[in-house]
């Protein structure tokens, strides 16, 4: 079930950017480690995060390796990095982060371990500092009452 609540999430920030840029955006479908949606000129990769713990610790956690090799941060091809940290059930605070910028920011960060049997190797962004290196900041809210008729 969280897969498709996050890939609803996904849904919505390819939205979001379709009509700021006024141009379609396309999600990957499947695992593609490049970037997870990219805009119909090719100018803007995105990589987008939901993380709902953020909301408790005050963290975002930054992946930079998984199982020992470059991941997340480290490895995407994105230019823009879109973390999605949820208010509530249906509204959602998303920062949008400049990938070269945010991966300068964190580099001398304490690296943590945690995930699927804590194979991936974080770095924690408070989340008081990733509103002042958020190149963009910005709310949206989902009706999931929409979606009801195909969970049942």
């Amino acid at each position: 079930m969280i897969n498709k609540v996050i890939r609803i999430i996904e849904q919505e920030v390819a939205e979001y950017y379709a009509k700021r840029l006024n141009e379609p955006m396309f999600l990957a479908v499947g695992y593609y480690k490049d970037y997870d949606c990219i805009s119909f000129s090719r100018n803007l990769p995105l990589e987008i995060k939901f993380e709902e713990k953020a909301r408790d610790t005050y963290n975002l956690a930054l992946e930079v390796s998984y199982n020992g090799k470059p991941s997340g941060l480290t490895s995407t091809r994105a230019k823009k990095w879109v973390h999605i940290v949820p208010i509530d059930k249906e509204r959602m605070s998303c920062y949008e982060f400049d990938v070269e910028a945010l991966r300068e920011v964190t580099r001398n960060f304490q690296t943590f371990w945690g995930g699927d049997g804590k194979k991936s190797e974080m770095k924690l962004l408070p989340l008081n500092e990733a509103e002042k290196i958020a190149t963009k900041r910005f709310e949206f809210s989902i009706d999931w009452s929409a979606y009801q008729p195909y969970w049942e």
